[in-house]
């Protein structure tokens, strides 16, 4: 009798084990995981974990190359605002030098122009001293003769002993005389004149070619100044330019670091999650 019970009970067994297992797989829907799908999640987080330790690096490594960038820039952009003062100065310096030139220019021509005035005068009274020492000549040349003639006439008085005569050619001569004495004492002094008028002449010829050389001198510093001017303004604006780039790269690359700043962060946090997915 045993014996039956424990065939029949053989042979329901795997109905039995059947309908326990529909049971739990009624009452769990989900499927349990199976070992390898379990091993295949942990390589994806740890593939993971790398790429963000990766992107951490990588990020660190901009943060680094853009804070270098930003230091860069600072320097090129003090250095180029030094570089636009020390223009200004250099320009405002050439601005002083062509205001002088245009001075000295204006000097120089005014001495120029009051030189051939005073050649033009002295050359005046060189042609009138060589008219007076003429006229002089002239007039001595006349004296001479009239006493040369007193001379004569006092030497046919002294032969007729015409003593009334005599007198009066005598008072002749001795009036000559003293014009004589007179028109070679306006010749030494005319000659004097005409000398001292032919040096003030040579005076004023050599200060108008100094002076023309000035004019000509300071016409090519003025122009020499006004190349500089141009040369400086073109420095200066390429300076501003420069400034101007600076400061855009300045702000890009600061830019840059905020923006590594927070992919940084959004790398850490994966890495943070990913970490806690392999646990």
């Amino acid at each position: 009798m045993n014996s039956k019970k424990n065939a029949l009970f053989i042979a329901t067994l795997p109905v039995m084990v059947l309908t326990l297992l529909s049971l739990v797989a009624a009452a769990n829907p989900n499927p349990l995981p199976r070992l390898e799908n379990l091993q295949s999640g942990q390589d994806i987080d740890k593939t993971d974990i790398r790429k963000d330790r990766r992107d951490i690096k990588e990020d660190k490594k901009d943060l680094t190359k853009d804070r270098r960038d930003v230091t860069k820039d600072r320097k090129d952009l003090n250095q180029d605002r030094r570089d636009a003062a020390s223009d200004r100065r250099d320009l405002n310096q050439d601005r002083r030098d062509v205001r002088d030139d245009k001075q000295d220019l204006n000097r120089d021509q005014r001495d120029a122009g009051q030189d051939k005035k005073d050649l033009i005068k002295d050359q005046r009274d060189v042609n009138k001293d060589q008219r007076d020492l003429n006229r002089d000549r002239r007039d001595a040349g006349a004296d001479r003769r009239d006493v040369i003639e007193d001379k004569r006439e006092i030497e046919q008085d002294k032969k007729d002993h015409n003593l009334k005569k005599l007198a009066g050619d005598r008072r002749d001569l001795s009036k000559d005389r003293k014009d004589l004495n007179n028109d070679r004492h306006d010749i030494t002094k005319d000659q004097k004149d005409l000398n001292q008028d032919r040096h003030d002449v040579a005076g004023d010829k050599a200060d108008l070619g100094h002076d023309r050389r000035d004019v000509v001198k300071d016409k090519k510093d003025l122009n020499q100044d006004r190349r500089d001017v141009i040369r400086d303004q073109r420095d200066l604006n390429h300076d501003h330019h420069d400034v101007s780039k600076d400061k855009k790269d300045l702000a890009k690359d600061h830019k840059d670091i905020v923006k590594d700043k927070r992919d940084l962060k959004r790398d850490r946090r994966d890495l943070r999650r990913d970490k806690k997915g392999v646990k």
